[in-house]
């Protein structure tokens, strides 16, 4: 069988398997889906740690950070302010997700976070990737694709991104 009648073979398979679904489940409605589930998971986090028994630290955290700032990250042990900055920007990059607002912000600020864990714990125990690096992509796939546009509040402000086109640089 030659290439091009190997593909036509496999593309009328999918298409079998897909049609059922097609119309329904669209990329857009994916994009959704996936954008919600990830802003849920942060709010859960944060919300968690807001109603912890005795109260939430990220001492443990950071007292066990390994790697080449490990000792910058062991340097904020107990510091409240870090604790309050985690909860802080887990409920806001939670809620930013949840409402589609300021996607292309939303996925610098929520990158920013995950990177900053993945690297308390370097090299990370048993393998090199870990969930950070699956928000890390997925809020980059959901910023790229704009997800905020499709029932979100970047969908509601677009005139304005018109008006303003540096808002583009934001919104998403």
């Amino acid at each position: 069988m030659n290439r091009k009648a190997n593909e036509s073979a496999w593309r009328g398979v999918i298409g079998r398997l897909v049609a059922p679904v097609e119309g329904i489940v669209t990329p857009r409605w994916m994009l959704l889906l996936l954008r919600l589930g990830l802003g849920w998971l942060f709010i859960q986090s944060a919300y968690t740690k807001l109603i912890a028994e005795g109260g939430w630290t990220a001492s443990g955290y950071l007292s066990k950070s390994t790697g080449p700032l490990a000792q910058w990250f062991q340097g904020m042990t107990g510091n409240g302010a870090v604790d309050g900055l985690v909860m802080i920007g887990e409920m806001l990059i939670g809620i930013a997700l949840v409402t589609g607002a300021a996607m292309r912000f939303t996925a610098l600020a929520g990158s920013a976070m995950m990177i900053l864990f993945y690297v308390a714990k370097l090299p990370p125990a048993g393998t090199w990737f870990s969930q950070q690096l699956v928000y890390l992509v997925v809020l980059n796939v959901l910023a790229t694709a704009r997800a905020g546009t499709f029932y979100g509040l970047d969908g509601l402000l677009k005139e304005w991104e018109r008006r303003v086109p540096a808002l583009r640089y934001v919104l998403g």
